[in-house]
């Protein structure tokens, strides 16, 4: 959300984007996509990379709930 114009948006974003592409960051990547991803409560625990998705930490294993009343 912002506050300005869709051309100071636009503007700022272009700007972003070719500063990102400077710094080496090339398609398919999207450096947005992973700064909006950064503030869910998963992250710690959940690694999104372009190779794969992983855990940073063994999950617990699932109970069974058969057999109990």
């Amino acid at each position: 959300m912002s506050e300005g114009t869709a051309e100071d948006v636009a503007a700022q974003h272009d700007d972003f984007m070719v500063k990102a592409r400077a710094m080496g960051i090339e398609p398919p990547l999207d450096p947005i996509m992973g700064i909006i991803f950064l503030p869910l409560p998963v992250i710690p625990t959940l690694r999104i990379r372009p190779e794969a998705c992983s855990t940073s930490r063994p999950s617990p294993t699932p109970t069974s709930h058969r057999g109990r009343s």
